[in-house]
């Protein structure tokens, strides 16, 4: 299948279902919070798919990085790495971490957990929303607050929505990497994204240092990569399919 295939796909409800099984979530609360972003986002303008059209303009046959909170995007030079690129994508936390570096990103993703109101707020970029059962309450206090502000939804289960993009991807990390992906992109790198067991200090606003990561947090951090891994995978397949 290809990479636009995915979205609102049977092949990603299945891999959400497992995924969810594996953690032990329940996609109730999933549900209840894409049927809030989806009512919210009715009333604003330009509407979704306006945004929707100017982010594909962006992304289109350009080259993307995406940025994580992890510890090594602290360490690196981002200002310098972050030049040979033409849209920067901050997932989560890591819009924070590009911020300390002087760097500022095109687009942020989040789920609402690794970013205040005030970052949504001052920030003047396309802003991607992810709604799941733990932000429900976000979702109803914050994005209305957005409104003029270019914002699109998005939601890890298959719902009917006209204003919900489903993407795939369970993390901001990856689910970032998978708009990028069926957004067109040239070509997709990643920084920021550690695949063991600590957590970076702007992962959460919270945080002041760097954490140990829960067992929960590690399983997902192991299905960021599988799914990034995937991600790969479909990529070079349909680069088979062309050639």
């Amino acid at each position: 299948m290809s990479a636009s295939e995915l979205r609102n796909s049977l092949l990603w409800c299945m891999i959400y279902k497992r995924i969810t099984d594996e953690l032990g979530f329940c996609d109730d609360r999933d549900y209840v919070a894409g049927k809030t972003l989806d009512v919210i986002l009715q009333s604003f303008k330009p509407d979704p798919h306006t945004t929707l059209q100017e982010l594909k303009n962006m992304f289109i046959n350009r080259k993307v990085l995406v940025i994580g909170a992890g510890p090594s995007c602290v360490h690196t030079d981002l200002k310098s790495v972050s030049a040979s690129y033409d849209v920067l994508v901050g997932a989560d936390g890591g819009y924070r971490c590009a911020l300390s570096k002087g760097v500022e990103t095109h687009v942020i993703v989040t789920d609402l957990d690794g970013v205040t109101l005030n970052d949504l707020m001052n920030f003047n970029g396309f802003i991607v929303i992810h709604a799941h059962g733990d932000n429900i309450l976000k979702l109803i206090s914050w994005i209305p607050l957005l409104k003029g502000r270019k914002v699109l939804g998005t939601a890890q289960v298959c719902i009917p929505s006209s204003n919900l993009l489903v993407f795939g991807g369970f993390t901001d990390g990856d689910r970032a990497a998978y708009l990028a992906l069926n957004l067109g992109a040239k070509s997709i790198d990643v920084i920021g994204f550690d695949f063991n067991e600590v957590v970076g200090r702007y992962s959460k606003p919270e945080l002041k240092e760097d954490t140990f990561a829960t067992k929960t947090k590690v399983k997902k951090l192991f299905w960021c990569r599988r799914l990034l891994d995937y991600m790969v995978w479909l990529r070079d397949a349909e680069n088979r399919r062309v050639c």
